[in-house]
C-alpha cells in the first residue's frame, strides 16, 4: 500500500492553474491592474475636488482658509448630512455641542411640603391670594 497524500499538501498544486505562464492570464492581469490604477486615480480626483470645495466654503464662511479644528468638524457633519450618513452627523453633531452652546448648571430642587393644618388662617389666605395672582398673569 502507497502512502496518502494530504490533500493540503504542495504536490497537490497545479502548476497551470497556479503560475502565471499562459498568455491570456497575463492579459488578464494586466487589465485587472489597468482598472484598479484608473479606480485609485478617479478616487484621488475625487479627493482633490473634496478638498478644493472644503477651502471654497470655509473662505466663504470665515473669510480666510486657515482650517480650526472646530470648522473642521462642522464641514465634515454637514457633508454626513449630505450623503445622509446620520450616524456620523449625530456623532460629530456630539463632539461639537460643547463648544457651540454652554452647559446649564444642575439647580438644586428643593420643595417643602406644608399642610394647611399647620399654617394660621392669615398665613392661608396670603399664600391662596399669591396662587390666584400667579394664575391671573
Amino acid at each position: 500500500m502507497g502512502r496518502k497524500m494530504h490533500p493540503n499538501s504542495l504536490a497537490n498544486l497545479d502548476p497551470a492553474k497556479t503560475f502565471a505562464t499562459d498568455n491570456e492570464v497575463a492579459r488578464m492581469a494586466q487589465k485587472k491592474s489597468v482598472e484598479a490604477r484608473h479606480a485609485n486615480k478617479l478616487k484621488r480626483e475625487a479627493l482633490k475636488q473634496k478638498a478644493q470645495e472644503i477651502k471654497d466654503l470655509l473662505k466663504a464662511v470665515s473669510g480666510d482658509e486657515k482650517l480650526t479644528a472646530l470648522e473642521v468638524l462642522k464641514v465634515r457633519m454637514m457633508h454626513a448630512i449630505d450623503e445622509q450618513d446620520w450616524d456620523t452627523a449625530a456623532d460629530i453633531a456630539t463632539k461639537i455641542a460643547p463648544y457651540e452652546a454652554p452647559k446649564l448648571q444642575a439647580v438644586e430642587q428643593t420643595n417643602k411640603d406644608v399642610s394647611a393644618s399647620e399654617l394660621t388662617d392669615d398665613e392661608l389666605d396670603a399664600r391662596l391670594k399669591a396662587l390666584l395672582e400667579k394664575k391671573d398673569k
